[in-house]
């Protein structure tokens, strides 16, 4: 299921403005700006009661050692999605890409988990890590890009 997620951002990133915004809406409900979990207990929410897109909408995504490859392969999607050529200057794929950075730093606020995969699904993790902190590094090219359109 997840490659095909993967799939429909490129084919949307370049045909489908509508499709972006749905996409935009489903990450935004997906990743949190909480960075840390909080000392006191937090109350669930139920699955469609909670706002859209608000900030204390905390659905969090696990932080379990063995789904950090598909956390930061749904976080280079993301960002993916946000390096495109239409999401220059828009003020929502600047929120959402906060929470691609909140989301990221979430995972590594946890105490320090050995590995539990298996060498090879390792190997792919850390590649997923490693293509997360490229795209990561390239995402300041768009917003200095970002930050010059909105000047003029």
């Amino acid at each position: 299921y997840f490659q095909f997620l993967v799939e429909r951002v490129k084919v949307a990133k370049y045909r489908s403005r509508e499709q972006l915004d749905i996409l935009e809406m489903m990450f935004a409900n997906t990743l949190s700006l909480r960075v840390a979990t909080p000392a006191t207990p937090s109350i669930s929410l139920p699955l469609f009661g909670a706002p859209i897109a608000s900030p204390t909408n905390d659905c969090q995504v696990t932080r379990h050692i063995s789904a950090d490859g598909i956390r930061f392969k749904l976080l280079t999607c993301v960002l993916s999605m946000l390096q495109g050529e239409t999401s220059v200057g828009r003020f929502s794929y600047n929120v959402l890409r906060e929470r691609v950075y909140a989301s990221a730093l979430h995972f590594f606020s946890t105490a320090p988990q050995g590995p539990v995969q298996e060498s090879s699904q390792l190997r792919n993790d850390l590649q997923m890590l490693s293509a997360f902190w490229q795209r990561l590094c390239r995402c300041q090219v768009y917003q200095e890009g970002d930050i010059q359109c909105s000047q003029w």
